[in-house]
């Protein structure tokens, strides 16, 4: 990160902090990262209609600076105590800070002792945010929402009889006059979204409905539905005092939809009717903080949402998998940037594991038997796959194949499928003779790895004495475990592959997969997920050094980028970082990002976020998977991003949709050739969201990258790289 930094003052640092500090402290409440969405809100917070004849458009900017000043004051005590600059920087520490400095000069009337009051309430709020926030995160993996904002509040407004001169106002959530040409439900739709800034008018809610629509469209679907349930409500359920005011109070509903329905939870029909169950806990906290808070003279503010999010968050960390509704396990963007990352890490990667699952073997072997096998992967045990070595004519062994010595996988290395630790060892029973069968000690010789909460590897019937890992040793994927024998119910030397949720030996399979193979056939294939089948043969990457070198984008190196579109030429800088997780990416000086990954065996693209103008774009579409081992016959296939590449209409019938629309596909192949130190990978889409897609990537033995080209419906973007050591 500090080289990526290098070469930026300490001014421009600070300037880029403190602005970003600011408007993300707006947006955040949405749960966005957006400036403009940051700046319509600020606007939105400035607009304050005159209530009963009193102050009317200066007071209300007035009031909208005072929370501009709170999130100012909070973040230079956070500064001050020195707590993360990147916490302050995307607004987690100012949004409460925000929310207390709009609602104490709304709900108190203006006196010498209330900017006081408010004042020890911000300072309050910082210190309450950094402790929940370390507090939640860590011993409940929850976010802290706005409490400290609902404990200051309530705090400030239990002490005010202790102040003389400190007294309530009620007008704040009284509008004065009736927008007569909209639906009530339209209009106080809007004051709703207001009201959470306690600015309940009908145009401050208007631009804060642009500044949702900019951030995401599926957002606004999920608002409308909160918003529609809890009218039901209000109109035909509930019998709350001051039935309009407590309309206002619909926003709980409407975060409570957006959270659920598309920030934690991918955006799919589960996650919908998760949304209703969780809009309907918010219409029962609602009715029971009214009637617990009513005397006290509290306000139900933000509270029902906040007690659902908790409830439902927690509730749901405790399935013990995690499919449908699917949580959100990665950097959470926008309903449909969450959406589209999990739809293509499924099309790409597979949805069933996290890690990547490697082949046990080293070179092609052949499976034997697979899932429901004709002789033994049968009923609870289904899920297995045994593994041998044949040959190219059919054969298994020289010979006769009456000594297990004459087997071609005899005593060839097993290896772990994925990190682990190992958990249980059997290393000493006897191999045995050609078709004779162990009955008693059933799965001979074994290591079963633990890779995760619930999952677990065993290879079994290696040979006796071979095992070289002990119990509670951590493995990397591809570390040798021991030697292919013939231990066990094992007629003849092989390997026998299950995953299962528990390290019990003999314990039932669950489902399992490979990634990143190379399939044997008239050619060689790539595949990123495979469940082998009998007969197939296929093996690991073997991964090729000087091709993995190809592909290194050094720290600290600088690429000047070409970028010729149609013609038209422009300059761009792009710098390879590491974040704060340790995850590679290129920053563009326009703002795009690519994360990807230089490891093992293969160059991998997760993400790309930016324009389609950008030189990133040209690495995503040329190598969003390359696999380091260069040969003519290898075929390989990955899925773009089809929203880079579709119509408006379908990517907007896309963000209106809880499964996103189905239409929306870009599968591309790939192939490799090297020619005189340049290799050249090669990418061709015939069918590309009613479009060809053709790619073309060179890379030099000495340089590395050089040139990425895209070309599609007659358009070509080409790019070309050099370092400023060039």
């Amino acid at each position: 990160m500090a080289a990526g930094l290098a070469g930026k003052s300490d001014n421009q640092l600070d300037s880029r902090l403190l602005r970003d500090s600011v408007v993300y402290s707006y947006s955040e409440i949405f749960f966005a990262r957006n400036r403009l969405v940051g700046l319509l809100i600020l606007l939105a917070t400035m607009i304050r209609p005159a209530f009963n004849g009193g102050p009317g458009l200066l007071h209300g900017f007035l009031l909208g600076l005072t929370g501009l000043a709170s999130i100012l004051l909070a973040n230079a005590i956070a500064l001050s105590l020195n707590l993360h600059r990147d916490t302050v920087r995307e607004g987690f520490l100012g949004y409460n800070a925000l929310l207390v400095g709009l609602a104490i000069p709304a709900m108190f009337e203006f006196t010498a002792v209330m900017p006081i009051v408010l004042i020890m309430s911000i300072v309050a709020v910082v210190f309450l945010t950094a402790a929940l926030r370390n507090a939640f995160g860590y011993q409940f993996n929850l976010p802290v929402l706005s409490v400290p904002f609902l404990l200051v509040t309530y705090l400030a407004i239990a002490a005010s009889p202790v102040f003389d001169t400190l007294q309530r106002n009620y007008d704040w959530i009284i509008d004065a006059d009736q927008v007569l040409w909209l639906p009530d439900m339209i209009e106080y739709y809007l004051r709703s979204l207001g009201a959470i800034f306690f600015v309940p008018n009908v145009v401050s809610g208007l631009l804060i409905f642009i500044g949702i629509l900019i951030f995401s469209r599926y957002a606004i679907l999920l608002s409308w539905l909160g918003y529609f349930m809890s009218w039901i409500l209000m109109e035909h359920l509930f019998n709350l005092p001051h039935s309009d005011i407590y309309h206002y109070v619909a926003f709980n509903f409407m975060l409570t939809g957006i959270a659920i329905g598309g920030i934690w939870f991918v955006p799919q029909f589960a996650s919908m009717v998760l949304t209703f169950a969780s809009i309907l806990i918010t219409g029962a906290v609602l009715a029971g903080s009214v009637a617990l808070l009513e005397p006290f003279g509290l306000p139900v503010l933000i509270l029902p949402f906040n007690v659902t999010m908790f409830l439902v968050l927690y509730a749901m960390r405790q399935r013990t998998k995690d499919t449908e509704p699917k949580a959100v396990d990665f950097v959470a963007g926008s309903p449909e940037a969450n959406r589209e990352f999990y739809k293509m890490r499924v099309a790409r990667f597979g949805s069933k594991f996290l890690m990547r699952i490697r082949v046990p073997f080293n070179g092609s072997w052949s499976c034997t038997q697979g899932v429901d096998g004709k002789h033994t992967h049968k009923g609870p045990w289904n899920h297995a796959f045994d593994f041998e070595v044949i040959s190219r004519d059919g054969k298994m062994h020289d010979d006769t194949g009456e000594v297990v010595t004459s087997y071609y996988c005899w005593k060839l290395p097993v290896l772990a499928c994925a990190d682990g630790r190992i958990v249980r060892v059997v290393n000493g029973v006897k191999d045995n003779d050609i078709d004779e069968l162990n009955l008693v000690q059933n799965w001979g010789n074994l290591v079963i790895i633990e890779h995760g909460p619930g999952i677990y590897s065993k290879v079994c019937h290696l040979a006796c004495g071979s095992v070289t890992v002990h119990e509670g040793e951590q493995v990397r994927a591809g570390d040798t475990v021991g030697l292919c024998g013939n231990s066990g119910r094992s007629p003849r030397p092989h390997i026998h592959f299950q995953m299962q949720a528990t390290a019990r030996i003999g314990a039932p399979t669950i489902y399992s997969e490979f990634h990143d193979v190379i399939v044997h056939g008239n050619d060689l294939a790539l595949e990123s997920v495979f469940v082998p089948e009998e007969g197939q043969r296929f093996r690991a990457i073997e991964r090729q050094v000087e091709m993995a070198s190809m592909f290194r984008f050094p720290i600290g190196t600088s690429y000047n980028c070409e970028v010729s579109i149609d013609g038209k030429v422009s300059k761009e800088t792009i710098e390879p970082e590491i974040d704060i997780y340790g995850n590679y990416l290129l920053k563009s000086d326009n703002g795009a990002v690519l994360h990807y990954e230089n490891k093992r065996d293969m160059f991998t693209v997760y993400d790309y976020q930016g324009s389609r103008e950008s030189a990133l774009f040209a690495i995503y579409c040329c190598t969003p998977k390359v696999p380091f081992e260069e040969d003519y016959k290898l075929k390989f296939y990955d899925q773009l991003s089809s929203r880079y590449f579709a119509p408006l209409w379908k990517r907007l019938l896309s963000d209106f949709t809880p499964g996103g629309y189905r239409g929306l596909k870009c599968k591309v192949g790939y192939k490799m050739k090297r020619t005189a130190g340049t290799l050249v990978v090669k990418g061709d889409a015939t069918f590309c969201s009613r479009g060809r897609l053709v790619t073309n990537a060179e890379f030099d033995e000495r340089k590395g990258p050089v040139l990425f080209s895209v070309a599609r419906n007659g358009s070509k973007m080409v790019v070309r790289l050099s370092t400023s050591d060039e």
